[in-house]
């Protein structure tokens, strides 16, 4: 899967060198290029059977579900649909939305179709653990995981039982899942226009491409739709079969309108099209043409990319500020801090979070230069974007943001009284919070997603509109995205005598359980270490352990008699 980070760049042309920069986008800048990992191929192709020759009822709805997942994966629901009456196939739509469940359904007929062949109707029922819910937009949004049960009825036509009454969409099994969908990341422009984020989809292996180009023309997510700018002004659209591949090259067909877009919107445009088609690479060879005109080296001289900068990782260790960044722990400045709940840090300097609640400001020798947030008890702190520090109000739950000083409070919209923010964490380009929700019991707990809309200035000025809901695990108190789009997180150590819960996903997108050391952790982060990135954890009895390359490797101690880590 893609393990790549977002970049601040610039984007005029060569061409356009003498005119003014129309979209805002940076022209100078260090950034740090990070090598994207390859896009899993792992794919199990699937064939199934039709139905056979007077088939029971519970075999033509099992052998649906088995066809499901080659409709998404490669025949377009050719075999599905033959377990269908001829109008329930006319009228069922596949792509509506799909539902992921785990372990296997269970198929019973129902009590007062039981025992009868003669009926002209039978009902079957299929009970699923369902875990999460895809859109027609391909966005992964997770459902509190639990039992639900779903009728389909069955008539006989031409003498063989077939479904006639289902449910809309597709219902798939979570080892499925990866196989059939694959996972592509939509590169957005920010709304200060220095930036690219990543939308994550889950697309049909079957025509992925022309689903990806489809729904980047069409805009963000709902969750992320307020904190991107639409580069699309002239409504581009993807012309019927308008993306074929020849060799090595991705060749799109685009309609008239993008003839009506300035130099540098078409730019960023190309540019958006080659990275969400090549997993975030600069050089993926893409054939861009509108009714004849080429359009595929428009982005020439853009350096806007799917990269960023790296912070290197931070201790606070025996009175000290300990650097991960190297091989060997160095440290960077001696503090006096003894007293710490949370803690941040990067080379402007960063925070510090005590037991009362209260936030002191760091300097970049390590001396304490105040409190912050005007002296309130905050629940969690973050590193933002730049020098910028997140917390999270103990008393409002509200998020807060300082930056060099200056203060905004945002308020997480969908949240009722009965839900308190608990823990929070900004992606590496800054335009994305997660957090994690929890409830008095008649609320849901559970973590979400949600966009930072930023100003020209990189201010962050306002949350999205909505929030997305990412997982239904309650409890979580510590999180990292590990690279852009993964995303690992775990439940408070030691709580009531509860075993560790830590997890990973693609965010958004289904959960895999993640390992931690024997000791557990009561805090996280991420970073790079020698062009691997690196995972953090720091456990109960003060040792820093590290896994490197792989969330799967194995760890090693990176530092000990460490008071806390900073959250990256």
């Amino acid at each position: 899967m893609v393990a790549m980070a977002l970049a601040l760049a610039g984007c005029m042309l060569p061409m356009l060198a003498g005119c003014s920069n129309v979209l805002g986008l940076p022209e100078s800048g260090a950034v740090q290029i990070m090598q994207p990992a390859e896009q899993s191929t792992r794919r199990i192709f699937t064939n199934p059977a039709g139905p056979t020759k007077d088939a029971r009822p519970e075999t033509i709805v099992r052998g649906f579900f088995d066809a499901m997942p080659a409709g998404v994966q490669s025949d377009g629901f050719e075999t599905a649909r033959r377990f269908l009456t001829g109008s329930a196939s006319k009228w069922w739509n596949a792509d509506a939305k799909t539902l992921v469940y785990s372990n296997v359904p269970q198929i019973v007929r129902k009590a007062s179709s039981v025992g009868s062949t003669t009926n002209d109707k039978i009902t079957v029922s299929v009970r699923l653990q369902v875990q999460g819910e895809l859109d027609s937009h391909g966005v992964y949004t997770a459902l509190s995981e639990g039992p639900e049960t779903y009728d389909f009825i069955l008539s006989k036509e031409q003498g063989q039982w077939r479904i006639g009454t289902l449910p809309s969409g597709v219902m798939v099994s979570a080892d499925d899942f990866e196989q059939v969908y694959r996972q592509v990341s939509l590169y957005r422009l920010g709304t200060s226009r220095k930036e690219l984020i990543p939308d994550v989809r889950w697309l049909c292996w079957r025509d992925w491409r022309s689903r990806a180009v489809k729904e980047l023309l069409a805009g963000g997510a709902e969750w992320l739709r307020d904190a991107v700018y639409d580069t699309n002004t002239e409504q581009v659209a993807l012309r019927p079969n308008g993306v074929t591949v020849h060799d090595s090259t991705i060749e799109i067909r685009l309609s008239s309108a993008m003839h009506r877009m300035t130099d540098a919107e078409r730019a960023v445009l190309v540019r958006q099209l080659r990275l969400s088609l090549g997993d975030g690479n600069t050089e993926t060879d893409i054939e861009v043409r509108s009714d004849g005109q080429e359009y595929s080296q428009a982005d020439d001289g853009l350096s806007l990319s799917a990269s960023t900068t790296t912070e290197p990782m931070y201790t606070l260790s025996a009175g000290n500020i300990v650097s991960l960044e190297s091989s060997n722990a160095v440290r960077v400045a001696q503090t006096k801090i003894d007293d710490a709940e949370g803690f941040v840090f990067s080379s402007k300097g960063g925070a510090v979070l005590g037991h009362d609640g209260r936030v002191k400001r760091i300097g970049t020798d390590g001396t304490l230069q105040g409190t912050m947030f005007s002296g309130h008890a905050m629940r969690a702190i973050c590193k933002g974007r730049g020098g910028e520090i997140w917390a999270v109000d103990g008393s409002t739950g509200k998020v807060l943001v300082d930056d060099g000083g200056k203060e905004r409070a945002f308020t997480i919209p969908g949240l009722d009284d009965g839900q308190h923010v608990r823990a929070i964490g900004v992606s590496p380009e800054g335009d994305r919070l997660a957090f994690s929700v929890d409830s008095d019991g008649h609320a849901q707990s559970g973590m979400g997603i949600i966009g930072i809309r930023r100003g020209s200035n990189g201010e962050a000025e306002s949350l999205a509109s909505s929030f997305l809901r990412m997982s239904s695990q309650s409890g979580v108190t510590m999180m990292t995205f590990y690279n852009d789009v993964t995303f690992v997180y775990a439940t408070q150590y030691g709580q009531n005598g509860r075993a560790q819960i830590a997890r990973r996903q693609l965010v958004p997108g289904p959960e895999a359980s993640q390992g931690l050391p024997d000791g557990g952790a009561v805090a996280m982060a991420t970073g790079e270490v020698n062009m691997y990135r690196r995972l953090t954890v720091l456990d109960h009895l003060g040792v820093a352990r590290t896994v490197d390359g792989s969330l799967e490797g194995s760890w090693s101690i990176a530092d000990s008699q460490v008071t806390a880590l900073s959250a990256q």
